[in-house]
């Protein structure tokens, strides 16, 4: 009887692993499918699906420049706009490790404009959208050029109302991630592209990522971002590009940010205290969870699954990184196409990434 129930045992099991495997074929076969015949409409994308550094689905397809007739991979630069705030976050967070900062310091601690000084705002409150601070991009549309850094400062010091008080309501806020920057830039005596460089990229060897100074041609192969202007598709201008960093800036490709997120795997970047704080919820002040929103990351649920992910969108540019913990997979969709539906394929990524064995 027991060697029954043992040979039972095995052709179970094998029964299982192989309605798995077949599960796992039909999930690529299906994504595969998806982006064949959505082909057209997909426009332009450099994706990956990856676990521990093993490729699960990777493809990219499109053009990186029209003009030329150059032809989109994994070593593109793309504009990567929000998703930037997570390397904001996470140099905070090296500089937390280091003793020169706490993600709980008053922001007065490092600058003096009444918005700050008067309001009890943190640095946790810059990183979780919970300022109150209004949005600078909107505000200084009619201002000259550069704007910069500095340029958001002196109109915060000339414009000191907060939209609420700091930890009552979440608001997304470009403006709090250039604050956060500056704050990086004071307390290492170094401009915030040579942090990242330094800390980041060159350690984690992305050759290809730089931190764009307002003038794009600099970049290395850079996918044009291209929008409609009018019925005609037209790359993005340049006059769009800003010279602020913290909030956007950072221009990196599907290869690169693979390294990235291994390093956090890693935990190459931070400490295990400090990387916990990064991808976990915070509360309000009325001690209400903000269960939706990390240090630089979104924290969503699809299918029953966490997922920890973020979009960087605008003009011309859809990105989106997403980290699932409990399958240990990471996703990239990274694209230079306005029309490209980023909503849609990211819950097909998403359904093919928690399908896999």
């Amino acid at each position: 009887m027991s060697k029954f129930w043992e040979r039972l045992s095995i052709i179970i099991i094998f029964a299982f692993c192989l309605l798995a495997e077949t599960a796992a074929v039909r999930g690529e076969s299906a994504l595969h499918t998806y982006l064949h015949q959505s082909s057209s409409r997909l426009g332009a994308y450099s994706i990956s699906v990856f676990r521990n550094g093993s490729v699960l689905y990777e493809n990219s397809q499109g053009y990186a420049d029209l003009t030329r007739g150059e032809k989109l991979t994994s070593r593109c630069n793309f504009f990567l706009a929000s998703i930037t705030k997570q390397f904001t976050s996470v140099s905070l967070g090296m500089a937390q490790d280091q003793g020169r900062l706490n993600f709980h310091d008053p922001v007065s601690k490092y600058f003096y404009q009444r918005p700050f000084v008067e309001s009890g705002m943190t640095l946790e409150h810059l990183l979780r959208h919970t300022s109150g601070l209004p949005p600078y991009r909107s505000a200084l549309k009619m201002h000259p050029r550069p704007i910069t850094n500095e340029t958001v400062l002196q109109f915060l010091a000339q414009n000191p109302n907060l939209r609420f008080r700091p930890g009552d309501q979440f608001d997304y806020s470009n403006t709090g991630y250039v604050v956060a920057a500056s704050i990086l830039e004071k307390v290492s005596g170094k401009s915030y592209a040579e942090i990242l460089k330094e800390k980041i990229f060159d350690p984690l060897m992305m050759t290809g990522t730089r931190v764009s100074d307002g003038d794009p041609t600099h970049i290395p192969d850079r996918a044009i971002p291209y929008y409609y202007h009018g019925a005609l598709l037209a790359p993005v201008p340049f006059s769009a590009y800003l010279e602020t960093y913290g909030d956007m800036g950072v221009f990196s490709s599907v290869d690169d940010l693979k390294k990235w997120t291994l390093g956090f795997q890693a935990r190459a970047l931070l400490s295990p205290a400090t990387q916990t704080q990064v991808f976990s919820a915070g509360k309000f002040n009325n001690g209400n969870s903000l269960n939706y929103y990390g240090l630089g990351w979104e924290l969503n649920q699809h299918l029953g699954q966490l997922t920890i992910e973020h979009w960087g969108l605008d003009l011309g540019t859809k990105n989106w990184v997403a980290y699932i913990p409990s399958k240990n997979i990471w996703i990239l969709a990274l694209s230079n196409f306005e029309d490209y539906p980023a909503e849609e394929v990211r819950n097909v990524l998403l359904n093919f990434a928690i399908s896999a064995r």
